[in-house]
């Protein structure tokens, strides 16, 4: 979801669809964020038929591309965080919120969320094909 909403940003953008006040820039962390969609296409690709190699794929090409690009994303929004927390100013703003904090906010729930569920996946799959290798 929020690779659609990513990709839409920067289409956008380099398009020159609406004005930049309509539609902020993305920041250059951005871009290579939206190689996340790889490990989204594993994951999809795992699911039919409970393919644990696909699983695993996913869960390290999330680590590249999308922790990765969110720890530079972090490193690179800092100055503006810090910003808002020292002087309480924002310049950009997500339904009345500065967009910094709801930034910091997203990265930390979807890596959290998206790494517990791959492991809760991945365990669960895993005892099952436990179980049926020693049935036979």
């Amino acid at each position: 979801m929020t690779c659609l909403l990513l990709a839409a940003q920067v289409m956008v953008n380099q398009l020159n669809l609406v004005s930049h006040s309509v539609v902020a820039a993305p920041y250059q962390w951005e871009y290579p964020y939206l190689l996340s969609i790889i490990p989204s296409l594993f994951s999809f690709m795992a699911l039919p038929k409970n393919n644990i190699s696909y699983l695993v794929i996913s869960m390290i090409s999330a680590g590249l591309f999308c922790i990765a690009s969110l720890i530079y994303g972090g490193m690179e929004m800092f100055p503006v965080a810090q910003q808002l927390y020292r002087h309480g100013k924002a310049y950009r703003f997500i339904f009345g919120f500065s967009s910094v904090s709801v930034m910091y906010l997203v990265m930390v729930v979807q890596v959290h969320g998206w790494q517990i569920y791959n492991k809760k996946l991945l365990d669960a799959w895993f005892t099952s094909t436990q179980e049926e290798e020693m049935r036979t």
